[in-house]
């Protein structure tokens, strides 16, 4: 009995060796760094006529954006930040509960900085976006990485939305399927390196120097803000977001075919060449239902887009 134990254990250690060897020693992602500030990327924002024109119209139309933050990326994962180079050892930084903590912490605190009064947790539209560190380029030290970003609009019930809340992390970001009526997707990639980092920083402890993780979460944190500030002024994603609203989610009806009868082709000319006329009036009426106010440019806007 006594060596069957003996042997039940050395099994257990064995697998325990060759997994840390395969998916590198879990490693807890904090750093000696504080972020004080994100005053250039805040610049950049502040310029922006795209980010400037979503608040506006959040702001106008009384809208708020209900939000998820996701990531890519499992204890299983051996790519990305799943096996980092770190002091001539393999780390894995997706192990813990707290990492992963972490990592959505430095895609959600920018947003929220610059974003908090039009967002909330609930149904309805979302603005959901996704890290996919499983999958990114990252050098040794943290000297440099790349990751891919991906995010989103779309419209979630309720029960779509618990059902989301109970996904476990995918390897990629394709959260597609589960995030509702999605009607906008975009990814961008983004580089960046502990020299290049555009954040304002301390040392939390000054007689404490640089180490290499210090470095990884740099270029980690930059390359987040990087992409939620290329989200935030992305002027696609504010035109797909009236476009939704305008057409309530459905594709917009052709023009009505007032004569669908054959008709001889002396009928077909019409005199002086002449145009039949476009009945506005229906138009103006459906724009006035979806609450455009009579006059102003987006009611104009709104008639011309269901004209096409």
């Amino acid at each position: 009995m006594n060596y069957i134990l003996r042997l039940v254990t050395m099994n257990r250690i064995l697998l325990l060796f060759f997994t840390l060897l395969i998916y590198g020693c879990a490693t807890k992602l904090t750093t000696n760094l504080n972020v004080l500030g994100y005053s250039n990327f805040h610049e950049n924002l502040s310029k922006s006529s795209s980010f400037i024109e979503l608040k506006n119209y959040l702001l106008k139309n009384n809208m708020k954006l209900g939000g998820f933050v996701m990531l890519s990326g499992s204890p299983n994962t051996t790519y990305g930040l799943g096996n980092v180079g770190l002091d001539g050892d393999r780390k894995s930084f997706f192990v813990t509960d707290e990492n992963k903590n972490w990592l959505r912490n430095t895609m959600k605190s920018f947003v929220l900085s610059e974003f908090s009064a039009f967002m909330y947790d609930s149904e309805g539209l979302n603005l959901s976006y996704c890290g996919d560190f499983a999958n990114a380029i990252i050098g040794d030290n943290g000297e440099f990485g790349t990751i891919e970003y991906t995010y989103f609009l779309s419209n979630m019930t309720e029960v779509q939305r618990q059902i989301f809340l109970k996904q476990q992390a995918l390897d990629d970001c394709n959260y597609d399927a589960v995030l509702g009526d999605v009607f906008y997707k975009k990814k961008v990639k983004v580089n960046s390196s502990p020299t290049i980092a555009k954040l304002i920083i301390i040392k939390k402890d000054e007689n404490y120097p640089i180490t290499s993780l210090d470095n990884l979460s740099l270029t980690v944190t930059d390359q987040s803000v990087q992409a939620m500030t290329a989200m935030l002024t992305d002027a696609d994603l504010l035109q797909a977001l009236k476009d939704y609203k305008l057409t309530g989610g459905k594709k917009l009806a052709e023009p009505a075919v007032i004569n669908k009868t054959p008709v001889s082709e002396s009928t077909t000319t019409t005199t002086n060449n002449q145009v039949p006329a476009v009945n506005m009036e229906k138009y103006k009426t459906q724009c006035k239902e979806l609450g455009f106010k009579l006059g102003t440019t987006d009611y104009g806007n709104c008639v011309l887009q269901l004209m096409k």
